[in-house]
């Protein structure tokens, strides 16, 4: 059952009392599970599989952190495939809250038929030695589920877990997963494990989230930080190691579980090669049923002498030069930056890579930022030579530095981006080719349009309400007039009448002066580092005001043209 008295006490000792929001927060858990277990398994799943939908929506951070690890990890599987993946992930994230209620709850008749066991000879040859059994495995969506029938399988089956920050969820979890197995070890206490071994237990064992006692190897043949404890724990117990997988076999509720043949030599081997081994045979599980592998963790962090990819932006693949790009062309990149300290380096060597070779520089412009933003662009660009700083004693705001970095620049096309890594730089060259391919007088501007947004909900929300207004008012024909990404031309650019916050109607004012716009579809990452500059709100107020002084200068537009006589 779930807990109530000790798990309240330890929560008034360690949280302070009933009152802190940590103590309700977990217990709006609890409510959950226990409403959850009322339904049947599978319309669970169904539930639960579509609040893994908005989880997906509502957390752009996690998606980053997902994304990251299967690029690094399927680098071989194109963006489309990655995203479907993606999805089904945190589909199988949601299904898991439902398996874990069930795990804790439910009655052995309620999941009975559900679970097909395999391979129940190797784990019962290797206990049948006496010194008892590793299961080891990896975090899976179905982890507490797939425990039931190995505590009904197996003679004494012992569970080890992570401690928790909150001590409510710890006891939660402790209670649940005595429904689980027969005993539970915290995964830090390593001499009850060997005590458990030693007394012919079989310790479910899944160290691929354990930093501690790591070393760097190969997973999926990027160096992650890899807990070589499994065979430490072998050689110090003598229990023999048996790999064990388990899934989810489809989403109406049913789970195949499969023990492999146990490692040979795996008590007196090598703690390395043993984790070499077992590293491989996990890469194994997770191509089996990819979607269900934890990838929310961030596992290739904390990698000594590498970048934290987490951190940092997107591997840069660089793509293939559009054909029809003449060699001449030439092209200035004016970045508005305030307070982006951590950003400026990836960013500004990220369009290195994508701008190779082509004749280009790039304008940085700190507006006024109180941090090492101005100090880190000047170290930057002592190695970049194409980069140019300018600044702005005090903050003048995003329109002022896009202003300034445009007059200052040297080139006539002029490719606009924010300082936040959100824009993709390599969408530059996609804007520059359709440029290029209008046939004709060329637009005035190309805008960004940002298709799949990553942002919080309430951002996206508040940017699909402006632009919904904005276009009803100003009828400038653009889905997303505040994408940071833009192409235009610098003479264009410079006959508009400069204003405060200008940059949110660029469309409207270009197509006031009587040039075209196009809108161009473009990637959205998450933001890494800092926070955004703009509240909703104090945004939504601003643009009313700019919103009423743009529509009356709309209506005070004529079209420009004159003709000269020839004589």
């Amino acid at each position: 059952m779930i807990p109530v008295d000790s798990a309240a006490e330890a929560a008034r000792h360690s949280l302070g009392g009933f009152w802190r929001p940590r103590y309700w927060l977990a217990w709006c858990l609890v409510c959950w599970l226990r409403l959850t277990v009322l339904l049947p398994l599978d319309g669970a799943l169904a539930l639960h599989r579509a609040y893994g939908r908005l989880i997906y929506a509502l957390a752009p951070r996690r998606r980053h952190v997902v994304r990251r690890n299967l690029e690094l990890c399927f680098p071989h599987m194109t963006p489309a495939e990655r995203g479907r993946l993606v999805k089904l992930h945190f589909e199988s994230l949601g299904m898991s809250l439902a398996e874990c209620a069930f795990a804790w709850l439910a009655s052995d008749r309620r999941i009975a038929g559900r679970f097909v066991v395999r391979g129940l000879e190797h784990v019962r040859d290797a206990l049948a030695e006496g010194n008892g059994a590793i299961l080891y495995t990896g975090h899976f969506g179905s982890l507490e589920i797939c425990g039931r029938p190995l505590k009904i399988a197996l003679p004494y089956f012992v569970c080890m877990f992570s401690r928790r920050s909150n001590p409510l969820l710890d006891e939660i979890q402790r209670r649940g997963r005595l429904r689980v197995a027969h005993e539970s070890i915290p995964s830090d206490h390593v001499r009850a494990a060997i005590r458990a071994l030693k007394r012919g237990a079989a310790v479910w064992y899944a160290p691929d989230q354990v930093h501690s006692h790591g070393m760097l190897l190969p997973f999926f043949g990027e160096p992650a930080m890899t807990n070589v404890a499994t065979g430490k724990l072998a050689r110090l117990s003598g229990a023999p190691i048996v790999p064990l997988s388990y899934r989810r076999v489809d989403h109406r509720g049913h789970y195949e579980l499969v023990f492999h043949p146990r490692l040979a030599d795996s008590p007196g081997a090598d703690p390395i090669a043993v984790t070499r081994t077992l590293v491989g045979q996990l890469e194994e599980f997770i191509r089996a049923a990819p979607e269900q592998y934890q990838w929310l963790h961030r596992r290739f962090k904390g990698r000594p002498g590498l970048p934290d990819p987490y951190r940092t932006a997107p591997p840069f693949r660089q793509p293939s030069k559009p054909a029809d790009v003449p060699a001449g062309v030439k092209l200035s990149v004016v970045i508005p930056l305030n307070d982006e300290q951590e950003n400026v380096r990836p960013l500004l060597e990220e369009i290195a890579g994508v701008l190779d070779g082509v004749d280009y520089e790039v304008v940085a412009v700190d507006d006024g930022s109180t941090d090492g933003t101005l100090a880190e662009l000047r170290r930057v660009a002592g190695r970049l030579p194409r980069v140019r700083v300018l600044r702005h004693a005090a903050r003048l705001g995003q329109s002022t530095a896009l202003y300034d970095g445009v007059r200052a620049a040297r080139n006539e096309l002029v490719a606009t981006l924010d300082g936040d890594l959100q824009n993709d730089p390599r969408d530059i060259l996609a804007m520059l080719e359709r440029y290029l391919s209008v046939p004709g007088e060329k637009p005035g501007l190309l805008i960004g349009h940002r298709v799949h947004r990553s942002d919080t909900w309430v951002r996206r929300l508040s940017s699909r309400v402006a632009n919904a207004v904005r276009s009803r008012v100003l009828r400038d024909g653009t889905p997303d007039t505040g994408c940071g990404i833009k192409l235009l031309r610098r003479s264009v650019f410079m006959t508009l009448p400069y204003f405060d916050h200008m940059h949110r109607f660029l469309p409207a004012l270009t197509r006031r002066a009587g040039y075209g716009v196009l809108s161009v579809p473009v990637r959205h990452r998450p933001r890494l580092h800092a926070k955004a500059h703009y509240g909703v709100w104090d945004r939504a107020w601003v643009g009313l005001v700019d919103l009423a002084g743009v529509a009356w200068l709309m209506r005070r537009g004529r079209p420009l043209g004159v003709e000269e006589d020839a004589y």
